[in-house]
């Protein structure tokens, strides 16, 4: 209603205004405010179906040096793309999330999650393989969380498959509720 446009009034506005600060390099501050003003917005637009404003904005942020180094932005890209039907794109978005946050649990489980959906179970594997090896130290407590962490986000046959690795552990395998939420 007439809030949600006025809110949006007023996200543009203040984005507006950071718009020259985030030319600036080492403007660590301004790149922040406006990151977080441009979610906002995306989601104003994305949840009023204003989708060629919510278009330009990506690809507004997408080719801002200073704004395109942010994991969160092609996270939102690859919203955007999954909202338009172009699973290629989503992939391309999510890995470049990925890699910009190598440690953010978050990122890799979209992509796990995404290839997956699309049949490719193998690399969902990878990757889960791949974020565990390089950031966590591959304890089985850190895994079953991130079984956890697939089961809530109703990837339920990876949360499987992970706690089915990790199940002989003894340390795990005396945590039942996840017995009885996955299996």
């Amino acid at each position: 209603g007439k809030e949600s446009v006025y809110a949006i009034y007023l996200l543009e506005n203040a984005l507006d205004k950071y718009k020259e600060k985030i030319k600036e390099k080492n403007k660590t501050s301004a790149i922040s405010l406006a990151l977080a003003l441009i979610i906002d917005l995306l989601w104003c637009y994305r949840d009023l179906e204003i989708k060629d404003k919510e278009e330009e904005l990506i690809l507004w942020a997408l080719s801002n040096p200073n704004l395109n180094k942010e994991a969160h932005i092609w996270k939102e890209a690859a919203n955007f793309y999954l909202n338009q039907n172009n699973s290629q794109k989503v992939v391309s978005c999510l890995v470049k999330a990925a890699k910009l946050a190598p440690n953010k649990i978050e990122f890799h489980t979209e992509l796990a999650r995404m290839y997956y959906q699309n049949g490719e179970i193998e690399k969902s594997y990878i990757v889960i393989s791949n974020f565990f090896s390089n950031s966590l130290s591959g304890k089985s407590s850190e895994i079953y969380f991130l079984g956890l962490a697939f089961y809530m986000i109703n990837a339920t046959e990876l949360a499987e498959l992970i706690y089915r690795y990790i199940r002989c552990d003894p340390l795990v395998s005396s945590w039942g509720y996840y017995d009885n939420l996955v299996l």
